[in-house]
């Protein structure tokens, strides 16, 4: 396991902790905790759980997709770091503004 931290970096040990220990964790924790709410005949609460743990099982196992060095949000920070103007950042200018007339083009 050494070795394959070594090699492949931060990226190859967050996809061996999410491979073998968070996610199947994740999993159980969910599928234990969906069937108490069963049992139980919570199924308002059961639906809430649900979402909520759709919304970090796409966190955990999306990490890379979205936040990864091409990922989806990495992209549009960029694109509106892009937008900003060099009047913005303090560098000279009349005012701060966010360039948006070039998206019109």
């Amino acid at each position: 396991m050494n070795s394959i931290i070594l090699s492949g970096g931060l990226s190859g040990l967050q996809s061996v902790l999410v491979q073998n220990w968070i996610g199947p964790v994740f999993l159980i924790i969910i599928a234990g905790l969906s069937v108490k709410f069963m049992m139980q005949r919570q199924f308002r609460e059961l639906a809430g759980f649900l979402v909520i743990g759709a919304i970090v099982g796409v966190l955990i196992y999306g990490t890379d997709t979205l936040f990864g060095e091409t990922g989806l949000l990495t992209k549009i920070a960029s694109g509106f770091a892009n937008l900003i103007s060099p009047e913005s950042t303090g560098t000279g200018g009349v005012g701060n503004f966010i360039n948006l007339f070039g998206l019109f083009k």
